[in-house]
C-alpha cells in the first residue's frame, strides 16, 4: 500500500473522484439534454431488429431507422459528434457510495453513451449506402472519440464498453476505408486517430482504478483487518502488479490462472485476463487498419506482402502471439488479421472473431 500511495495511486473509491469541470466542457452533460430523443431512436432500432437474424438484415434494419431518425431529428448527429469533441465526460457518479451502488451507478449511466453509438453507426451505414462516404468518416470518429471518453473512466464496466465501443468505430472505420471514396483529408484524419489511441495506456489506467475499487472492497469486509484478510489483499494488489507487467510486453495474452493462490485473486484473475484480451482485440483492429491504408497508398498490390510496405515493426506484429499480422487476398482487394485468441491462424475468419482484424 505504502509503494502504492508513494507513486500517487488511488487507494481507494473516494480516491476515484475527479476534479470539477464546467458543463459547457462536459459531454455527459451535453448527450444528457438529448436523453429523451436518443432513447426513442434506441426504442425504434430494438422494435426494427427484434425479429433480425442476419448481419445484412440487421443493417438494413439500422439504416431504415436512421433515415426516419434523419427525418425526425435533423440535428441529432452533428449534436453528437460535437459532444464527442468537448474534453471531459464526467457522469455525476457519487463516489461517496459503497463499492456495489457504485458498480450499478455506472451500469446504469453508461448505456446513453451506447445508445449515442447505435445513433452514430446508423447514421454512417445510411451514409456509406448514399455514398457519402465522409459523413461516415466523421461518425466513426465520433465513436472513437466516444469511446476514448469512457477508457477514461473509473472501473473495468467502464473499459470493457468502452472496448466494444472502440470495435464498432474500427469496424465502420474499416468500411469507410474500404470504399475507397473518402476525401484524402477525410482519410487521413481517420487514420490518425486510430494510429494515436493510447490503447495500452487507457489498460493500465483502468487497472489502478479497479484496484482502488477492490481495496476499498475489501475495506467493507467486516473480517477485513484479520490477517488472513490482509493476507488476501496482499495477494490482490500483487496480481494488479503482474497484470499490468503483462499488459506492457507489446504482444501476449495472461496465464489461464491466477500467479498467485489467494481466494480472491482465483475469483478476479479470469475477468482480469479476458480484459487484456480485449485490449489485444483492440490493438489488432487499430494495426490492421493502418495496414489497409498504407495499401491502399501503395497502389493495392494482391501481391503485395506485409513486410513491403515499409510500416513499423510495432504497427506490422501481431499482439496476441507477437508473428506477423496476417494478410489474405478476398476479391480484389485484402484482409488483415492477427490469430486472435485461440493464437491460431483461421484463414482470416474474422466475421466470427477466430481471427481478429477487418475484411472487405
Amino acid at each position: 500500500m505504502a509503494t502504492l500511495r508513494e507513486a500517487g495511486k488511488p487507494l481507494c473509491i473516494a480516491d476515484l473522484q475527479p476534479s470539477p469541470v464546467d458543463d459547457s466542457q462536459n459531454a455527459a452533460i451535453a448527450i444528457g439534454s438529448l436523453e429523451k430523443v436518443i432513447s426513442d431512436y434506441d426504442h425504434q432500432l430494438a422494435k426494427a431488429t427484434l425479429e433480425i437474424e442476419t448481419d445484412e438484415e440487421h443493417v438494413a434494419a439500422a439504416i431504415q431507422v436512421a433515415r426516419k431518425s434523419e427525418i425526425e431529428n435533423p440535428g441529432l448527429v452533428v449534436k453528437l459528434r460535437e459532444a464527442s469533441r468537448l474534453p471531459k465526460y464526467q457522469p455525476d457518479y457519487d463516489f461517496s457510495l459503497g463499492p456495489t451502488p457504485l458498480v450499478e451507478d455506472v451500469l446504469k449511466q453508461v448505456h446513453p453513451i451506447r445508445t449515442v453509438v447505435r445513433v452514430l453507426r446508423g447514421h454512417g451505414l445510411m451514409s456509406l449506402s448514399d455514398g457519402k462516404t465522409d459523413e461516415a468518416v466523421l461518425d466513426a470518429i465520433a465513436i472513437l472519440r466516444w469511446s476514448e471518453h469512457l477508457a477514461k473512466e473509473p472501473l473495468m464496466v467502464n473499459y470493457l464498453v468502452s472496448v466494444a465501443l472502440f470495435g464498432e468505430a474500427a469496424d465502420l472505420a474499416a468500411s469507410c476505408i474500404y470504399a475507397e471514396d473518402a476525401s484524402l483529408e477525410m482519410r487521413s484524419e481517420l487514420v490518425r486517430m486510430f494510429e494515436d489511441t493510447p490503447l495500452a495506456d487507457h489498460f493500465a489506467k483502468t487497472l489502478d482504478t479497479e484496484l482502488a475499487f477492490g481495496i476499498s472492497s475489501f475495506d467493507s469486509f467486516p473480517l477485513s483487518r484479520f490477517q488472513f484478510m490482509l493476507g488476501e489483499l496482499s495477494d490482490y494488489i500483487d496480481v494488479f502488479s503482474e497484470m499490468k507487467s503483462i499488459a506492457k510486453m507489446p504482444t501476449g495474452l495472461a496465464p489461464s490462472t491466477s500467479p498467485k493462490e489467494g481466494l480472491f485473486t482465483a475469483l478476479a484473475w479470469p475477468s482480469f485476463a479476458s480484459s487484456l484480451a480485449s485490449l489485444r482485440r483492440s490493438q489488432a483492429k487499430a494495426r490492421a487498419l493502418q495496414i489497409l491504408a498504407t495499401w491502399q497508398t501503395l497502389g493495392s498490390d494482391t501481391a503485395i506482402s506485409i513486410d513491403d510496405l515499409g510500416l513499423p515493426e510495432s504497427v506490422c506484429t501481431d499482439p496476441f502471439d507477437g508473428s506477423s499480422m496476417k494478410l489474405t487476398v478476398v476479391g480484389d482487394s485484402i484482409a488483415i488479421y492477427a490469430v486472435g485468441q485461440d493464437m491460431v491462424d483461421n484463414d482470416g475468419s474474422v466475421d466470427d472473431e477466430r481471427d481478429i482484424g477487418i475484411s472487405p
